[in-house]
């Protein structure tokens, strides 16, 4: 029984229902009033965020953080994230507790997300939930909890991708105003890097599907390829002007940074993805945990946490190997194209996290 035509709610997001109560009990001393303290949340979120909400309960908008050095831009630093709806909970409850509901909140996000979207890629309710757990409980999304814009860029990553199927499929002023919206949160959200990812990644997905990607007929039937494609393009900008109001202050500021005039190769390359580290798939601690001190490699631990599970990793290549074989025997299968697409995407993601050491 495929996502399309599953019956029963309650049985339906039995997934959803685990991974909340998995967050709640990864995550307990965060409910019960703890706090995140170390490193990011306290040198930089929380000053932040206390600095600039504090100012909009007054009634001011925080364009000025004077509190760092001279003083620097505290609206236009992209990673304060001021016009982010969420993050305006902290207008309604100061104090660094909410920092850590707020991330709480997107990792399920993120897997109600990736259930959605792969129920409308068609595939079965046990996959589905396999890969609302492993995509909001994965290694990246957990060791980066601290990093809360780069989680809630991520947590959009998959809604992005079930608003241009969407608008792909169904051409319409629904679904095109979902998938404006899905970029609009995305842009505000505050990461430039995973907010640039989850476009280029969208954009060659729209490709995907313009072309066939699921069979002759079977995306956007009686519209034009390049009217649909050009809809998808048009509801991407018009997200991107609504998430303005940020975009371009931090525009601004990026011209006037240090970084303005580039920056060099051994810089940029500096967190390159070691290919040994790929073993961490196997095991998140194979190189050891900086809970005690063991992590043995260069960089940092929460850079290079690529774990999504064991049972994940090994669906993954089973379905890559069930599609070579099918291809050898000339038969098809509705997934055949999508397991294409995200085999070669992750195979070309790799590769280029690998940086310096790539051919």
């Amino acid at each position: 029984m495929n996502g399309r035509a599953e019956r029963g709610v309650l049985p339906g997001f039995l997934p959803i229902a685990v991974l909340i109560g998995a967050v709640l009990i990864l995550f307990f001393p965060l409910v019960m009033g703890q706090v995140l303290f170390w490193g990011l949340p306290s040198l930089q979120f929380y000053p932040w965020y206390r600095l600039a909400f504090e100012q909009l309960r007054a009634g001011r908008l925080p364009l000025w953080d004077p509190l760092v050095g001279g003083g620097a831009p505290l609206l236009a630093n992209y990673q304060s994230a001021v016009f982010y709806p969420p993050n305006w909970l902290h207008i309604l409850w100061p104090g660094p507790q909410s920092m850590g509901l707020i991330g709480m909140a997107h990792l399920v996000w993120a897997g109600v997300g990736m259930w959605l979207f792969t129920r409308r890629l068609g595939i079965e309710r046990y996959g589905r939930g396999v890969s609302a757990l492993a995509f909001a409980l994965s290694g990246y999304m957990v060791a980066r909890f601290g990093t809360f814009p780069m989680i809630a860029v991520a947590a959009w990553m998959p809604w992005l991708f079930w608003a241009v199927h969407g608008v792909m499929e169904q051409p319409g002023i629904m679904s095109a105003s979902v998938l404006a919206g899905v970029v609009a949160m995305d842009a505000l959200a505050g990461h430039a890097q995973n907010l640039s990812y989850s476009l280029l990644g969208a954009g060659f997905y729209t490709l995907f599907l313009g072309f066939g990607g699921f069979g002759a007929g079977s995306v956007a039937p009686g519209a034009k390829k390049a009217a649909t494609m050009g809809m998808a393009l048009a509801m991407v900008a018009l997200g991107l002007m609504i998430g303005a109001a940020q975009l371009v202050p931090t525009a601004e500021l990026l011209l006037q940074s240090s970084r303005a005039g580039g920056l060099d190769e051994d810089f940029i390359l500096n967190y390159s993805f070691g290919p040994a580290r790929l073993l961490a798939l196997l095991t998140p601690n194979f190189f050891g945990t900086p809970a005690d001190g063991s992590y043995l490699t260069e960089g940092a631990f929460w850079e290079d946490a690529a774990y999504i599970g064991v049972l994940p990793l090994g669906l993954a290549v089973t379905a890559i190997v069930s599609w070579l074989m099918l291809k050898l025997r000339r038969e098809s299968h509705p997934l055949m194209g999508p397991t294409a697409f995200f085999g070669l995407m992750a195979a070309v993601g790799v590769t280029l996290a690998t940086g310096k050491y790539a051919p």
